[in-house]
């Protein structure tokens, strides 16, 4: 069961790696991402955003995309995302 838990936050961590120099920092775009969004829907918020509420959509469009097929990416790509949130929502 260790070895599982190691092999996945590896395969995690690789993931993470990947989309970092595909993508830049994650802090850096989810910060930038909560601005745009508070813009786009300033109607409808009473305050700001947080970046760890962009992750938090993020791994609701991953989940959203698992109601359409099976595809194993997506839910690896959500626990990355969860991940990422519970680092940005410590910081608060």
């Amino acid at each position: 069961m260790n070895k599982t838990i190691n092999l996945e936050e590896q395969i995690k961590n690789k993931l993470r790696e990947q989309k970092n120099s595909e993508y830049g920092n994650y802090e850096v775009n989810f910060n930038l991402l909560a601005m745009l969004w508070s813009v786009v829907l300033k109607d409808h918020l009473h305050k700001d955003i947080k970046p760890h509420q962009v992750a938090q959509c993020m791994v609701m469009l991953k989940m959203l995309r698992t109601t359409e097929k099976f595809k194993a990416d997506s839910y690896l790509d959500a626990s990355i995302y969860l991940d990422m949130a519970k680092e940005l929502h410590k910081k608060i």
